[in-house]
């Protein structure tokens, strides 16, 4: 590097010094842990290749020049000088080994010094934070930030799935929250379809002898016998949206508890990002299937009609797709479905799906899982 013409003044920079300074202008930028680490170690490699090719065309080069040599020593034309330096050339060859090992030397002390760097940015960059409540609080004024309605149905085997989920996100709430703060702001609405509903009943009567059962949940039952998810979840969506002012209508089946307390904050932390960032969405996903799908009221009250009108479409499958905006209806919600990297709730219910035509493994859609929709460029990752 040379400094102005008239100072006269040189810097030199080692390549080596080079590309340790850009390796850590690129690790300082965002979290890019294994992208980073993979091109430090292909650079290191590659480097490796680079000089033994170099060190082999070296090597042919004096072979030619050692060939030159032998013919020049036969020529009365070539001074003894000369001849002199070809022979000290001839001389000072390096080895192979030595080269290669100089170049592990080198590029081993660029490795030590940049990956503790990479990992000190990685750990600042995935350290966990999370919302205030008193903030989330703030972003609207509805009577309800939010209102959960948890979709139960007799299920196979008659097991405890629903107690277990209401149970996880109960867990999450505060038993006596302030007035006017977020969690007086939180609803669970128990809805089934079914007169005869065990677990239904279990869990009406030890939840409602329960402080955070009391204050949180509401349970709702309509008479009959019929197994149409469909139906019943559009008049779920309908009965929330027209009789409680809320900011989200969230919809949970009985099988999805939220994964830990931690999830739960991650899923606060997605609701606040989502209206920083994509003030208009229609809705958010932190979940899979008919689970963990947050709609604002309107989106929830088209979703309701939409459910009756697509009858070929998954009940879930047209929830999804609403949000996402890919059906003519819900134009407004293009580009704007907000989703969680990992899914922040998990399946209990693999093998007692109320739906006959559909199976699950048992370690499918658990907790850390990447969330399906996690890199479709029509959806934002938070």
């Amino acid at each position: 590097m040379y400094g102005p013409e008239a100072s006269n003044q040189k810097m030199t920079v080692r390549k080596v010094a080079l590309q340790l300074l850009m390796c850590l202008m690129n690790y300082t930028v965002k979290n890019i842990l294994w992208w980073s680490l993979t091109g430090l170690l292909t650079g290191y490699i590659m480097t490796l290749i680079i000089q033994t090719c170099l060190a082999h065309q070296r090597t042919w080069f004096e072979e030619d020049m050692s060939q030159q040599q032998k013919m020049n020593s036969f020529s009365f034309f070539v001074s003894g000088e000369e001849q002199e330096k070809n022979h000290y050339h001839q001389r000072r060859r390096i080895p192979l080994w030595r080269i290669l090992w100089s170049t592990v030397k080198k590029g081993a002390i660029v490795v030590m010094i940049t990956l503790p760097v990479l990992l000190m940015c990685n750990a600042y960059y995935t350290r966990e934070s999370f919302v205030d409540p008193t903030v989330l609080n703030q972003v609207t004024h509805d009577r309800y930030m939010f209102s959960f309605v948890v979709m139960t149905a007799p299920r196979r085997g008659n097991p405890a799935y629903l107690s277990r989920t209401l149970a996880s996100y109960l867990e999450n709430w505060p038993m006596d929250p302030p007035p006017g703060s977020l969690y007086d702001r939180v609803q669970g609405l128990v809805y089934t379809h079914f007169t005869n509903h065990t677990q239904f009943d279990i869990a009406k009567n030890h939840f409602s002898h329960d402080p955070k059962g009391q204050r949180y949940l509401k349970w709702i039952r309509e008479e009959g016998n019929l197994f149409d998810q469909r139906l019943h979840v559009s008049k779920a969506l309908s009965l929330v949206a027209d009789n409680y002012q809320s900011t989200y209508i969230a919809l949970l089946e009985d099988d999805f508890p939220v994964c830990g307390e931690n999830e739960w904050r991650q899923i606060e932390n997605v609701i606040y990002h989502a209206n920083q960032r994509v003030p208009g969405h229609c809705g958010v996903f932190v979940g899979t299937g008919g689970s963990g799908l947050f709609m604002k009221p309107k989106i929830a009250k088209l979703v309701s009609g939409l459910l009756l009108k697509y009858t070929d479409t998954p009940p879930d499958i047209v929830v999804q797709q609403c949000l996402a905006g890919d059906l003519p209806e819900c134009n407004e919600c293009s580009q704007t479905l907000v989703t969680s990297k990992k899914l922040l709730m998990y399946h209990i219910g693999f093998n007692t799906s109320t739906s006959h035509d559909r199976t699950y493994k048992k370690h499918d859609f658990q907790c850390g899982w990447r969330h399906p929709f996690n890199g479709d460029p029509g959806v934002i990752t938070l």
